[in-house]
């Protein structure tokens, strides 16, 4: 089976100026770490990952 992947339209020079623009703009206000946040999706809205292992009383055999 072959995967594909959607690829964004590729942006021309003033558009990713422009976006580069904005992103030095969030940076200079809020800073790398929220930046960085922004980045990696992090969303405090919503509880934190819990790395346990599932019940498995509730696993189909």
């Amino acid at each position: 089976m072959r995967r594909t992947t959607t690829q964004p339209p590729d942006l021309g020079p003033a558009a990713r100026e422009r976006l580069a623009d904005e992103e030095n703009e969030f940076i200079a206000e809020h800073g790398w770490d929220e930046y960085g946040r922004w980045h990696l999706g992090v969303d405090d809205r919503m509880p934190p990952a819990r790395n346990e292992p599932r019940d498995s009383t509730s696993a189909v055999s």
